[in-house]
C-alpha cells in the first residue's frame, strides 16, 4: 500500500464523498434531513422503543450530539419521545406517519445514487468488496489495537 494514500485515508474521504453527493440529492428532492438523520430514523423504523443512549452507543456518537439529532427531527415531526410504560423517567424514541414519509423518499434517493455510483463496477468486484469491509468491521469489534 502506498504510503502516499493510507488506507484509512481514502476510505475515510471516500465515505465523506458519498455523504455529500447523498445530501446535495436529498436538497435537490426537498428532502429535509441530513444522511446521519437518515440512519437514525431508519433505525427507529427497524426497531421499535429506542432510547438516545442506545443510539449514541450504535452509532458510536456521543449523546450531545444525537441529541441535536432527536430534537431536530422532532421539531420536524419526524418522530416523537414517549414515556416508557415500565420507568416513565425514559422516553423511548418513534417515528411519526411524517417521519416515515420522509424516511422512505429518502431510502429512495439514497438507492439511486448508489445505484449511479456502483453501475460501472463489476459484480465480482462488489461482493470481495463487501466481504473485505465487512471482515474489516469485524476485525475493529474483534480485537483491541492498543
Amino acid at each position: 500500500m502506498s504510503l502516499k494514500n493510507p488506507f484509512g485515508n481514502r476510505i475515510g474521504l471516500t465515505v465523506k464523498a458519498l455523504v455529500k453527493q447523498i445530501n446535495v440529492c436529498f436538497d435537490h428532492h426537498d428532502i429535509d434531513i441530513t444522511v446521519n438523520q437518515m440512519v437514525l430514523l431508519n433505525m427507529l423504523n427497524n426497531q421499535d422503543g429506542l432510547i438516545q443512549h442506545t443510539l449514541a452507543e450504535t452509532l458510536n456518537k456521543d449523546k450531545s450530539a444525537i441529541l441535536r439529532q432527536i430534537n431536530c427531527l422532532e421539531n420536524k415531526h419526524y418522530l416523537v419521545r414517549v414515556p416508557d410504560k415500565q420507568d416513565k423517567r425514559r422516553k423511548v424514541l418513534m417515528l411519526t406517519k411524517p417521519g416515515l414519509e420522509i424516511l422512505e423518499k429518502a431510502l429512495n434517493v439514497e438507492n439511486e445514487v448508489l445505484k449511479t455510483i456502483l453501475d460501472n463496477i463489476d459484480n465480482k468486484h462488489l461482493e470481495i468488496f463487501y466481504d473485505v469491509l465487512e471482515q474489516i468491521h469485524e476485525n475493529t469489534q474483534e480485537f483491541s489495537i492498543c
